[in-house]
């Protein structure tokens, strides 16, 4: 009879831990700045009133106008062959398989979105404010600029406020640096959300991956494949 209290007690105890690990809120905290061409994002994790908390800084490449064409040079050299050759060949196959294919796919987007949407709805948005300078040397341009970053500020806002709950007026600016050639940005973030929804939009995702991971490799698309791997 000892061991069968015990056993209760343990199962309670962890259905228990269970419900409060669930129903606990996690609170992330975004900061991002832009200065000079360099980019700093930094992320913490915290729950239970900041008792457990964690910080992380993710790295984030600069700006380098010459990345782009440099990796396009390498594919190109690796390949012997340029991209733009490649574009209109037949892969092979029927054109009603492809279209089926497109049509799945677009299926799999249409559930995806679904999944990531509901797990949006739960999101609490506390705090957010995003301030920028820009400049181009020119009054005139650094106008016309000004007025083009406050619509694309408005309409990223307008689309997260669509998606995501925010509790509080976000707070923006727009500093025009109208004598000098300047973009500086700093923008930061708290939001909030139960775990338990975390969990379940994650287990969602793992279903819909492996429902969908090799749905679309099709007669057409593995005839390209085999005929690739015959030419190498």
């Amino acid at each position: 009879m000892n061991w069968v209290a015990i056993g209760l007690i343990i199962l309670m105890v962890t259905i228990f831990l269970i419900v409060i690990i669930v129903m606990s809120k996690l609170t992330v905290y975004a900061y991002f700045n832009h200065y000079n061409g360099n980019n700093h994002l930094q992320l913490e994790f915290k729950v239970w009133f900041g008792l457990v908390k964690y910080r992380v800084d993710v790295p984030l490449p600069t700006a380098n106008e010459d990345s782009g064409s440099a990796i396009l040079n390498e594919e190109m050299e690796h390949d012997g062959t340029n991209p733009s050759q490649e574009y209109g060949k037949d892969p092979g196959g029927d054109l009603g398989t492809s279209l089926n294919d497109v049509k799945k796919l677009l299926d799999e987007m249409e559930q995806l979105h679904r999944i990531l949407k509901n797990f949006l709805k739960q999101i609490a948005i506390k705090h957010l404010e995003w301030h920028s300078v820009v400049g181009v040397g020119d009054a005139a341009s650094t106008a016309v600029l000004t007025g083009g970053i406050w619509a694309l500020k408005g309409s990223i806002i307008g689309m997260i406020s669509s998606y995501m709950k925010l509790k509080m007026m976000p707070v923006l600016s727009i500093a025009p640096g109208f004598q000098q050639v300047i973009s500086e940005t700093s923008f930061t973030c708290m939001l909030q959300f139960r775990i338990g929804h975390a969990m379940v939009a994650g287990i969602k995702m793992i279903k819909f991956g492996k429902g969908a991971g090799l749905r679309f490799i099709t007669k057409p698309f593995s005839a390209h494949s085999e005929n690739k791997a015959k030419s190498i």
